[in-house]
């Protein structure tokens, strides 16, 4: 299932059936918010993401607020490591805002997973994303945006697939983000949590920012939440045609196949649902998806032509035409 008020998803990683769309961060503002962070400690430096959701301008410069993962600066236990040596918002390969670790708010404790930065600049084209405190509903699709290996901006699509009070948990591997830890998660009106587990071969988990609205809002000074005017993504579905299949009269066919797709601009394919249509002379028909890659879903069928007449008489080939449904997501420019 790889900038601002955003629409925005993803096409998803083969093996894990997802594929990180990629976009040109001067042509989406959700890349323009989604940024690198660097953490210098004592004993090294992390590499994860943050996200700007608050900008108050001032006659004096601009205060920026970065929402990132909290664990980040704290010990398993939930106790604060020791003044970090450096913490720098890398907006590209040349420019980076250093954050005054004093301007660093965390939570107590180690329930809340949720870090804010504060940092004053002269001046910004940075555009932040819009809060919500809202949890998506179960099964819905959301969002995560970050930087691949090489810092290329990069969207995932996720479904819901389990929700609690503090977190919700994806479908698909996120570590095609690289430093996924503090990456903003995105619904259709704006982003709602930050990734707080995200290792390779399990399934993202994601801080709710509705369990902290309070505490958010007192670190946060001025942030308020208004629904926005327009959506930051947009979810519909194509039917695809596929291949005719056919079976001889009682003959059991079986295979995979091929269905190629296209996406436009911005587009991402979500997943993937299969039926067999006009179904004539047929006993038996049946077809599952294998896997949705970025420009195709691998098919796998079964087809039994109907069985052959008692008395002589003709025996009509079975058919049945392959269509297939992909849930695609598009990213609002």
């Amino acid at each position: 299932m790889p900038l601002i008020p955003v629409s925005l998803l993803v096409a998803l990683l083969a093996a894990a059936g997802l594929f990180p769309s990629r976009a040109e961060a001067a042509d989406n503002p959700l890349y323009a918010s989604a940024l690198r962070l660097r953490v210098v400690q004592d004993t090294g430096t992390i590499s994860a993401t943050c996200v700007l959701v608050h900008r108050d301008n001032r006659a004096d410069g601009v205060v920026l607020y970065f929402v990132t993962a909290a664990h980040l600066f704290k010990l398993p236990t939930g106790e604060t490591l020791p003044r970090a040596r450096a913490i720098d918002v890398v907006i590209d390969g040349a420019h980076a805002i250093a954050i005054d670790p004093d301007d660093l708010m965390l939570p107590s404790g180690d329930i809340v997973d949720i870090a804010v930065l504060r940092a004053v600049v002269t001046h910004t084209t940075l555009v932040p994303l819009p809060l919500r405190f809202e949890q998506p509903a179960p099964e819905s699709v959301f969002l995560i945006a970050g930087r691949d290996r090489d810092g290329v901006p990069v969207t995932l699509a996720e479904r819901v697939r389990r929700r609690a009070s503090a977190v919700v948990v994806g479908d698909r591997d996120a570590s095609a983000l690289a430093g996924c830890e503090g990456a903003p998660a995105v619904a259709e009106q704006g982003v709602f949590g930050i990734v707080s587990e995200c290792e390779a071969g399990r399934l993202p988990v994601v801080t709710l920012f509705s369990i902290a609205r309070n505490w958010i809002s007192q670190h946060v000074p001025g942030l308020s939440y208004r629904p926005p005017l327009t959506t930051e993504f947009s979810v519909f579905s194509r039917d695809v045609p596929g291949p005719l299949l056919l079976a001889s009269c009682g003959e059991e066919k079986k295979g995979e196949i091929d269905v190629p797709f296209a996406l436009g601009t911005d587009e991402m394919a979500v997943d993937a649902t299969a039926s067999l249509l006009n179904r004539k002379a047929l006993h038996l028909g049946d077809v599952t998806v294998l896997r949705l890659a970025d420009s195709a879903v691998k098919l796998r069928f079964t087809l039994t032509g109907a069985p052959p007449p008692q008395l002589p008489a003709p025996c009509p080939q079975g058919q049945a035409l392959v269509n297939v449904r992909v849930t695609v997501a598009k990213v609002r420019r």
